[in-house]
């Protein structure tokens, strides 16, 4: 039975990445490690992941919170692959919002339809 703070030291020894992804990975860790690294990795459920969710600070957004589960589950799957964990859990990630970014101005996305509009009756009655 491995723990999962072993799994997660095998899993950056076996990884190759940059030194800053890996510093990354080891902030986030610090977090992840005090809560979810003493159990054997069998342990590491849906309700553990909840149980861990619930002990981030609350000014944590959501894709903050996905970044720490993100890791969690690249380990999870690692040792998936490797035959060592028999079904990888479900890892319950935040709902991101979309941001909504308007390229156009309400003004000129009128002017364009308008104009769109216009053509097509100028194309329409000129056959």
């Amino acid at each position: 039975m491995m723990l999962f703070s072993e799994a997660y030291s095998e899993y950056l020894e076996s990884t190759s990445m940059k030194d800053r992804a890996r510093d990354a990975y080891e902030h986030v860790w610090e977090r992840i490690g005090p809560e979810l690294g003493h159990l054997y990795i069998e342990e590491v459920t849906t309700s553990a992941l909840d149980a861990f969710k619930r002990t981030l600070p609350e000014h944590l957004g959501p894709r903050s919170i996905n970044h720490r589960l993100v890791l969690v589950r690249a380990v999870l799957g690692f040792l998936w692959k490797r035959g060592k964990l028999s079904s990888v859990p479900y890892v319950p990630k935040e709902s991101v919002p979309r941001k909504y970014v308007e390229w156009y101005t309400r003004k000129e996305i009128s002017y364009s339809r308008a104009s769109v509009a216009s053509s097509r009756s100028d194309t329409c009655s000129s056959t």
